[in-house]
């Protein structure tokens, strides 16, 4: 499946303004971190959901990041 101009834009600002909160929030996670997914939007480009995975000791942690009208929600939540 081929993503459209308008959907890689939405990815690179999600991906942008998720990766500078964690900078700006919990800067030490960035040495664990292996990446960051986009994993649903919607049609708008107003709601968004994505996932930081990050490997701490040898275990994955998840890191879910919400878009909702130009805003990041739930930042604050990392899963074991």
């Amino acid at each position: 499946m081929y993503k459209s101009a308008s959907d890689l834009q939405f990815e690179k600002t999600f991906a942008d303004l998720a990766y500078a909160n964690l900078k700006d929030r919990s800067p030490r996670l960035l040495d664990f971190l292996i990446g960051f997914q986009v994993l649903d939007k919607d049609e708008d480009d107003t709601k968004g959901a994505g996932v930081f995975v990050f490997d701490i000791g040898g275990a994955p942690y998840y890191g879910p990041v919400f878009f909702l009208n130009g805003q990041l929600k739930g930042s604050q939540l990392l899963y074991s």
